[in-house]
């Protein structure tokens, strides 16, 4: 009895310590997991803080290209909260809407500077002011939206303008403003209340590529009177930001406009896709629409490749070297796509030129060619 008793507490003994042994064991792995997993975390989905140096400055470009309506409307835009995941590779894009090319320069030399002193930046859309511009002021505690000047040169200030961003900006973030716009149409201020909110964050897969990114939703709430009746409206925009680029690289609105007393109830929806984004230290191009340029060197004939997105009132300028103008062609009203033209060359002089091709919205290619007699 005594030697089973003896061996009974040497098994229950010998049990316990391996019993012990292998649940500190156990402990020890999973904490190492856990360890791990925490390491690993900020590095698969890192909050984005947005400071004033992911802003835009002089001689930046963003080129962007709108979705598809009805795939803009159908778009889940998703939850708000952290480790979110945004598929907007394969969204439609709107095969009538060209690209857009939005640039930023120095306030220097730009139409109706004096009327915004405390301005840093102005943007526009095009390399010219023929659609006119945006005023801006960005410094390390916040971007504002100044006001504009429309392609008549006409003057909108804002006498309590929009606080686009609050410096820094990240997950949670949320200021509220109270911007008063005038609307020369209207001929009245509108006063809108927004929100801006960081509500979202995870990665982003767009046409661009695969970033993390941090979700800003606005909301805009305002109402102005036409003709003495109340019209309401109420806007929503998400936009996605990442730390590599100055514009948000996709966005979503919904716009809702309505009146109980005029029976309106209208909701709109359009999206953007960022497409490009470049800095440069000469002036930014916009996008080519002239595909090719033959002969070279040309005698009497030179003969343009083109490949417009949509038909437009073209013009092609040949300029010398020096920038200076030395015949314009009127092409007339082109239909979108492929297609060629010709250009009369045999008064030039031998030497090398740019051709030059205008829309209405400013210059939308540009080739060297040389003339050789």
């Amino acid at each position: 009895m005594f030697i089973l008793s003896f061996v009974l507490e040497f098994i229950f003994k010998h049990q316990f310590f391996f019993l012990i042994k292998n649940t500190l064991s156990f402990m020890k792995n999973l904490f190492n997991t856990l360890f791990l997993l925490i390491c690993l975390l900020p590095i698969g989905n890192a909050q984005i803080t947005l400071t004033s140096a992911n802003a835009p400055t002089a001689r930046t470009a963003h080129k962007m290209r709108y979705t598809d309506t009805t795939a803009a409307k159908q778009l889940n835009v998703g939850t708000a909260g952290t480790g979110k995941t945004w598929n907007f590779s394969t969204v439609a894009l709107d095969p009538n809407e060209p690209v857009e090319l939005k640039t930023f320069a120095a306030t220097t030399g730009a139409p109706q500077a004096n009327q915004f002193p405390t301005a840093t930046l102005i943007s526009r859309y095009g390399l010219t002011n023929n659609q006119g511009v945006d005023y801006h002021r960005i410094n390390a505690t916040e971007w504002v939206l100044l006001g504009s000047v429309d392609s008549a040169g006409e003057v909108s200030v804002s006498p309590d303008p929009e606080v686009y961003f609050k410096y820094p900006f990240t997950y949670n973030t949320n200021f509220k403003d109270t911007t008063t716009v005038e609307d020369p149409d209207l001929g009245t201020l509108v006063t809108i209340k927004t929100s801006v909110t960081g509500d979202a964050s995870g990665t982003i897969q767009t046409q661009l590529g695969t970033f993390n990114t941090l979700r800003v939703k606005r909301d805009y709430n305002g109402s102005f009177s036409f003709f003495g009746f109340p019209i309401d409206f109420k806007f929503t925009y998400y936009e996605w930001w990442t730390s590599q680029h100055s514009a948000p690289v996709f966005t979503h609105n919904q716009e809702i406009i309505s009146s109980a007393d005029l029976g309106i109830a209208d909701t709109s929806y359009y999206a953007t896709v960022l497409t490009a984004q470049t800095v440069a230290n000469q002036e930014v191009a916009e996008t080519n629409y002239i595909a090719k340029v033959y002969p070279t060197p040309a005698t009497n004939t030179v003969t343009l490749d083109l490949d417009l997105p949509i038909s437009a009132q073209i013009s092609a300028l040949i300029l010398s070297t020096n920038g200076q103008g030395m015949k314009t062609h009127q092409l007339g009203s082109l239909p979108a796509g492929k297609q060629t033209t010709n250009l009369d060359v045999s008064q030039l002089t031998s030497g090398v030129y740019q051709v030059v091709l205008m829309s209405e919205k400013g210059k939308i290619g540009t080739q060297k060619i040389t003339v050789s007699h």
